[in-house]
């Protein structure tokens, strides 16, 4: 805080512990306050440990044009850093409070409007019009994969990761190393419909 000192650290969410008095706890919040304070945010930190599937919280930071500060998880490395790009944010090794630190610090001081337009031009590909029916295509494409059933039967039972990985990265995809499918629920042939 001594190299900005009129810096304002907002902490969302219901995270535990003590925070110094320069920080904000702001507490859970609604999806129009997420994206009131998104659209505000100069920097964006995400210091998880663990336990991301996919990073949606990078994805609404990057769609608000917030510059990006994560740790190194896995599915934040997919979004912030695909095939080896160059990143679309700062990376640091997570558990390193000094590298957050200065990761955090880096962005304040030298902020990089063309990464954080890349960024942002990114968070696009992940828009629910844009993913939404290829979704419902790879897990079709994986069900019938798994059963050996043409395209056109129902889809019921399950998909696997690894056939769901399989099915997008024959089309080129960013991989699903963390998230998890289950098209088990009986529910499900009938909330996807058929095209």
């Amino acid at each position: 805080m001594t190299h900005h000192p009129d810096l304002d650290v907002a902490i969302a969410g219901d995270g535990g512990g003590r925070l110094p008095k320069s920080c904000r706890k702001l507490g859970t919040l609604t999806d129009q306050a997420k994206a009131r304070l998104l659209r505000t945010t100069d920097v964006f930190v995400a210091p998880q440990l663990e336990r991301e599937s996919f990073g949606i919280v990078l994805l609404e930071a990057m769609a608000a044009s917030a510059a990006v500060v994560a740790s190194d998880l896995d599915p934040f490395l997919d979004l912030l850093q695909p095939q080896g790009t160059d990143p679309l944010g700062q990376i640091f090794p997570r558990g390193d409070s000094k590298a957050l630190a200065e990761a955090t610090l880096t962005v304040l001081s030298k902020p990089d409007d063309d990464r954080t337009e890349r960024a942002r031009q990114a968070s696009r590909r992940y828009d629910w019009a844009a993913i939404g029916p290829e979704i419902v295509d790879a897990y079709r494409t994986a069900h019938t994969a798994q059963d050996g059933r043409s395209d056109s039967a129902p889809l019921a039972g399950s998909a696997t990761l690894s056939d769901t990985r399989r099915v997008l990265a024959r089309r080129g995809r960013d991989s699903l190393r963390s998230a998890s499918i289950n098209c088990t629920d009986p529910r499900w042939p009938a909330s996807v419909g058929r095209s």
